[in-house]
């Protein structure tokens, strides 16, 4: 297939400078390219792992672990 494409000045030495790096012509460089980039905008990026540190709960100094749990604010959690 033929057709006219208007490539802005930056991509064009870009795609200029791969040319020669890779020695393929204009053609090849430009299918591969646009090879590439549908094939990566079909696919989900991949999933990174996300950490997470761990701390270990206390309560305040002037807290009552004993006043809360009969205050039931212990059950708070099993509503998350």
């Amino acid at each position: 297939m033929r057709s006219t494409l208007t490539i802005d000045g930056d991509i064009a030495a870009r795609i200029e400078e791969r040319r020669r790096t890779d020695r393929q012509s204009l053609k090849q460089v430009a299918n591969q390219l646009l090879r590439e980039g549908l094939r990566s905008s079909e696919r989900p990026p991949e999933a990174r792992p996300y950490p997470t540190k761990t701390h270990k709960l206390r309560l305040r100094p002037g807290f009552d672990a004993v006043v809360l749990r009969k205050s039931g604010v212990h059950r708070v959690e099993s509503q998350w």
